[in-house]
């Protein structure tokens, strides 16, 4: 069996970080697709159309950042868990 060291104090230190930044970047994706979708109201030619797909390609990836992020924290929050029980077990 592998023997998994880790420090929940920084563990739960990570978790944190990357959740406050994944809400941050879904805060920030959120506010960039308003703007665009707004474009709409006075900006009406094939090149507002070629920018929204644009895009919306160029958001995909962020949306994966944040569902791997959020599994991420999940996994994070687990892993303490598990690892308190542990500890607590065996103290």
């Amino acid at each position: 069996m592998t023997m998994s060291v880790i420090d929940l104090e920084e563990l739960q230190r990570f978790r944190n970080s990357l959740d406050a930044a994944n809400k941050e970047l879904a805060n920030t994706r959120k506010n960039l697709t308003r703007i665009v979708e707004e474009s709409r109201n006075f900006w009406k030619d094939e090149q507002r159309a070629l920018f929204e797909a644009r895009f919306s390609t160029l958001t995909l990836p962020m949306q994966t950042f944040e569902r791997k992020a959020t599994e991420y924290c999940e996994w994070a929050d687990r892993k303490q868990a598990a690892g308190r029980t542990y500890l607590g077990r065996n103290r």
